[in-house]
């Protein structure tokens, strides 16, 4: 009887080890690799136009302009003349790039042939601009002038995809001080735009007035 006790209590013993090591088997598993694409936007876009002043859309298309246009009026001005010029930025990027938008003006006044810009001041002293300052911000140095539009510009076909007129005249002076003379001057208008996410206001000023600078 002791030695059949001894061989099932070894029997036993032998079935836990068994049972003990079973419990200890886990189970894996894996799933295959998940990329995840992250595409670069195709860039933003703008486009600049001035129909009063040339008859032409943002695309370059005839704008239906029937008054006389700014580019004939300027010819041979006269005190009192208004001359219509009337520029403006639309938003023509992809893949909903909303912007910021700033556009500069450089001036030559007279007949120099030194290529370096005149000041706003030059010109202001025989000629007005009619400025929207309600939604672009003025900023003047010593030899542009350069306005911040203070509204997002979106993408789209909407009112909001374009910023309003930067002005809409400029009016040649009745009457000028002592020594002022009316002379001949280009106004040169080049526009810039920044990416709107991650940018407030101040910030996209900041760095639209480096890109200019550049």
């Amino acid at each position: 009887m002791k030695k059949r006790s001894k061989i099932l209590i070894i029997s036993l013993a032998a079935c836990l080890v068994v049972a003990i090591g079973a419990t200890m088997a886990y189970f894996f598993a894996k799933t295959g690799p998940v990329t995840n694409v992250f595409t670069l936007s195709k860039g933003i876009n703008i486009k600049l136009a001035e129909p009063a002043w040339d008859n032409k859309d943002y695309d370059g298309n005839p704008a239906g302009v029937t008054d006389v246009l700014g580019n004939v009026l300027c010819q041979n001005f006269v005190p009192g003349r208004e001359i219509p010029k009337d520029p403006s930025v639309k938003n023509t990027s992809e893949d909903n790039n909303s912007v910021w938008i700033a556009i500069k003006l450089d001036y030559t006044v007279g007949t120099d042939s030194d290529n370096i810009p005149d000041t706003y001041a030059e010109l202001a002293k025989f000629a007005d601009i009619d400025w929207d300052t309600t939604n672009w911000d003025m900023d003047s140095n010593s030899d542009h002038v350069i306005f911040y539009y203070n509204k997002v510009v979106q993408t789209g076909s909407g009112s909001d995809s374009y910023t309003s007129n930067l002005f809409n005249k400029v009016t040649i002076k009745n009457d000028v001080p002592t020594g002022v003379e009316y002379n001949p001057f280009d106004i040169k208008v080049t526009a810039y735009a920044v990416q709107a996410e991650g940018l407030d206001l101040t910030a996209a000023k900041t760095q639209l007035a480096g890109f200019i600078a550049k």
